[in-house]
């Protein structure tokens, strides 16, 4: 059906935003939407300290954003 991309920001492992974000993500698999979960845990530190916007991975998480149909 549609692509989804949730957004996490949260740096904690065990962030109850993440847990809903998760579980949302999975109502909305069920609904028969491709999901792709992202989160700012993802990222190499040295990345987000430094604000490198150009690295592959934040391009790459661009790129995720610009395709998708819901965010």
């Amino acid at each position: 059906m549609s692509e989804i991309v949730v957004l996490s920001g949260s740096p904690s492992k065990n962030s109850r935003s993440e847990f809903v974000l998760e579980h949302i993500g999975s109502l909305l698999i069920d609904k028969g939407f491709t999901v792709t979960h992202l989160s700012i845990r993802d990222l190499p530190i040295e990345v987000l300290f430094h604000g490198d916007y150009n690295h592959h991975a934040v391009k790459n998480i661009a790129t995720l954003i610009k395709g998708a149909e819901g965010v």
